[in-house]
């Protein structure tokens, strides 16, 4: 990035000193009063925004407590106590703020209401996580009443704040008018060049400024593949690429909290299937295995017992992964070499196609001699390679699939193609979404539980290519954390 657009508005600010140079004989337009009243707004509007960040903290309060009463569970106590001394700390900053004024009953009662809030957690709210549901219900709601009432305050608190506010700036308006009045000998005498200097910087500023500007807006609306194509070499430039890259960022945490609320419902209605089809899933197999077992069994019983147990244990797959994909997972990092993964999956999925295959005939497998080593959880890891690699050799059963390693000491890269026909276009968008596959018998569960895997590594696994007859390829991204 050059530095022009900085050069020019220096040498114009270095113009305007000069000038202001000259005309410092009419620098009578300073006085106390508008000094002051300057002052007022300053501490209103700070006032304003102490307000509204302690009740931003105080919904961060209650959004810790709704998690503990919907995961039933204290994992976020250490959130919620780091809160709770932030709401501490902005209560006694906004006291320090309004000192004995006007406002000083209301910054009272909503520190009372937030005390409140605190001691219905620990009081009401703490005592029941892990007992039934339906006991945290009304708790729950009276929580939500003290979240109300400290809304209901700030509105009141910001309103009279920006009142204040509002009557200081009128008064320092009415100030700067009367001395406006001393300014217009300079006014003349600046205005041709100020003219010509502003002509130069708004060809160089408006229309970067407005494409700026119509793409903030856009992404206001909520647009959030908003682009901004700005192609120059200086600190507008820097900044388009700089917006650029933050709503590809805000698209990506829209996206993962949409996630994470799908998997929130998931997770309930997975626990709900888990507890109501293991049990009978459990005694068909058992039975299945009887018949299947039994020597005075006829050949057709038999066949239809195997058959009715490989379904039974494909019902049970199909639970177990509902479950992963719903519970968040807790990992066990330990130091792992990633190609020697993808190695012995590989070995273990050329067995599973019969003795005559072999692994390097399915798989060209590209391992760099220093290794690909991080930290992470194995079994994790490797059920995410593992459907990486059984989903390529399904898609290309006579391969072969090429698997590749990149990265840099910070995070390491692995890439799996394979020749087959590609992904259908009608499947691309939401390849990633519970139950979505192109596969005929697939439950589609696997590449969703292989992303959250992913994401609890602090990495991603994303679609890079496919095409009719193109193959496919994915990547897996993960950072190198201690193992590398």
């Amino acid at each position: 990035m050059k530095p022009l657009l900085r050069r020019k508005i220096a040498l114009a600010l270095a113009s305007l000193a000069l000038l202001m140079a000259l005309s410092a004989g009419l620098g009578l337009i300073t006085h106390d009063a508008l000094r002051e009243d300057i002052a007022t707004v300053a501490d209103a509007e700070r006032d304003t925004h102490a307000a509204l960040v302690l009740s931003l903290t105080a919904r961060d309060l209650y959004a810790h407590q709704a998690h503990t009463i919907i995961l039933n569970d204290r994992s976020h106590l250490d959130h919620y106590g780091a809160t709770e001394r932030e709401a501490r700390v902005l209560v006694d900053a906004l006291r320090g703020f309004i000192g004995d004024g006007e406002q000083r009953p209301a910054v009272e009662e909503l520190a009372r209401e937030i005390d409140a809030l605190r001691d219905h957690f620990a009081d009401e709210i703490l005592p029941n996580v892990g007992g039934p549901r339906a006991a945290l219900v009304p708790i729950h709601d009276r929580a939500l009443d003290h979240v109300d009432r400290i809304t209901a305050v700030t509105d009141r608190l910001t309103t009279e704040l920006r009142h204040r506010a509002l009557e200081a700036r009128a008064r320092a308006d009415a100030a700067a008018s009367r001395e406006a009045t001393t300014l217009i000998l300079f006014a003349l005498f600046a205005g041709a060049f100020a003219l010509a200097l502003g002509i130069s910087l708004a060809r160089a500023l408006t229309r970067p400024l407005g494409k700026l500007l119509n793409g903030a807006e856009r992404l206001a609306r909520g647009e959030l593949d908003t682009r901004i194509e700005l192609e120059r070499d200086d600190e507008l430039g820097a900044l388009a690429k700089a917006f650029n890259r933050m709503a590809a960022e805000l698209a990506l945490r829209e996206e993962r909290l949409v996630a994470a609320e799908r998997l929130a419902s998931l997770g309930q209605l997975a626990a709900g299937v888990a507890h109501e089809v293991n049990n009978p899933l459990t005694a068909i197999i058992g039975h299945a295995r009887l018949i299947e077992r039994d020597a005075a069994a006829s050949g057709e019983a038999r066949e239809g017992a195997a058959l009715v147990l490989a379904e039974a244990e494909r019902c049970r797959a199909i639970v177990s992964e509902l479950l992963d994909l719903a519970r968040p997972p807790r990992l066990t990092r330990v130091a792992l070499d990633l190609a020697e993964v993808a190695d012995e999956v590989a070995q273990a999925i050329a067995r599973g196609h019969g003795d005559a295959v072999a692994a390097h005939a399915l798989f060209h497998i590209q391992r760099p001699a220093a290794g690909v080593t991080l930290s992470g959880d194995a079994p994790k890891l490797r059920q995410v390679v593992w459907n990486l690699l059984k989903n390529a050799v399904e898609a290309a059963p006579e391969g072969p699939v090429r698997v590749s390693f990149a990265g840099d000491p910070a995070r390491v890269v692995m890439r799996v193609s394979d020749p087959g026909a590609g992904i259908p276009e009608a499947v691309r968008a939401r390849l990633f979404e519970p139950f979505v596959t192109s596969k005929p018998d697939g439950t589609g569960l696997g590449l969703a539980v292989s992303l959250a895997l992913a994401r609890a590594h602090g990495g991603t696994l994303r679609l890079v290519s496919t095409g009719a007859g193109a193959g496919t390829t994915f990547e897996l991204e993960l950072p190198r954390g201690e193992g590398r």
